[in-house]
């Protein structure tokens, strides 16, 4: 498969998903200025494409076997790649000192090879500020509400009691925020890339270690639509209603990233600039349109998707 993206739209009820704000006992949710229909500005909650990708990262790391990850991917750690333990137990990040490393470090670990990473090297001198870096190959919009859709949030009071409470310290008061809206977001995943070097022009892994990493990879989208994504997900994993999903692939060649369901028109507009060879499947809204294969559940469409690969 050369291409994968996906063009989402999701009713998410009371979520606590993009903090940005902690100040005492108070932490506020992400918002960021849009431009809307009309050309006002407002002021929405939002999800930054950093958390879309870490909960993919997540989601992906739990679908490869073990043998499969660096020391660091091994516990989740995002300061990525290979490290390796000391002898009491430490994690050390190593430093590449040529290429043999670098392919050593996409063979060996399917997190780094898929997300990426950066090895930032702190300049002693002129020619020792050189950082080295493999450029993610999965890439993630901010997750917004619909335009012209309302959104809406709400600051609620929580407590916390000790049971063994004393006059001076009985009880705990702290505040969060809470949003709910439509909303939507698109990722691209250039499955060509995955086990490439492009320093050297060099593919490391064979077809099979390809294709096993991209599916990994599709399915870690599915987990994303379940709500499984972002903060406080023990105590407030958000109410996710799929309303639309569009999914286009090819294996012939590269091609634009889906409009944004955040616009009304997106799926016309999708369909008008993909080119030949591109495969278009719908769930919701997304399969109601003509010229995209429809589905009636979810995993029947990705399972489609993975049968292709």
């Amino acid at each position: 498969m050369k291409a994968f993206a996906i063009s989402a739209k999701l009713k998410i009820n009371v979520h606590d998903l993009n903090n940005e704000l902690s100040a005492g006992n108070v932490s506020d949710i992400r918002q960021i200025d849009m431009i809307d229909l009309h050309g006002n500005v407002i002021t929405v909650p939002a999800v930054s494409g950093r958390m879309l990708k870490h909960w993919h990262y997540t989601h992906y790391r739990t679908q490869i076997p073990e043998d499969k990850l660096c020391e660091a991917c091994k516990v989740g750690e995002p300061l990525r790649p290979a490290f390796e333990r000391t002898g009491k137990g430490e994690l050390i990040q190593v430093e590449p000192k040529g290429m043999d490393d670098i392919k050593r470090i996409v063979q060996d670990c399917a997190v780094c090879d898929l997300h990426g990473y950066l090895i930032a090297k702190k300049a002693k001198g002129a020619e020792e500020g050189t950082s080295t870096r493999r450029t993610s190959r999965a890439m993630f919009s901010w997750l917004l509400p619909v335009l012209d859709g309302p959104s809406a949030s709400r600051q609620v009071i929580h407590t916390r009691v000790t049971a063994a409470a004393t006059e001076d310290t009985s009880q705990m008061i702290f505040n969060k925020s809470y949003a709910s809206a439509d909303y939507a977001f698109v990722s691209y995943l250039d499955a060509s890339k995955i086990g490439f070097i492009e320093d050297i022009n060099e593919a490391t892994l064979n077809d099979e270690e390809v294709k096993e990493r991209v599916k990994a990879a599709i399915l870690a989208y599915l987990h994303m639509l379940s709500g499984k994504t972002g903060a406080s997900l023990s105590h407030a994993l958000p109410h996710v209603d799929v309303l639309s999903v569009l999914v286009a692939y090819s294996k012939e060649t590269q091609f634009p990233v889906p409009v944004s369901p955040i616009y009304p028109e997106y799926i016309p507009k999708t369909i008008g600039m993909m080119p030949e060879g591109v495969k278009l499947l719908g769930y919701g809204e997304a399969g109601e349109a003509g010229g995209i294969e429809k589905f009636d559940k979810l995993n029947d469409l990705f399972n489609k998707v993975q049968g292709e690969l």
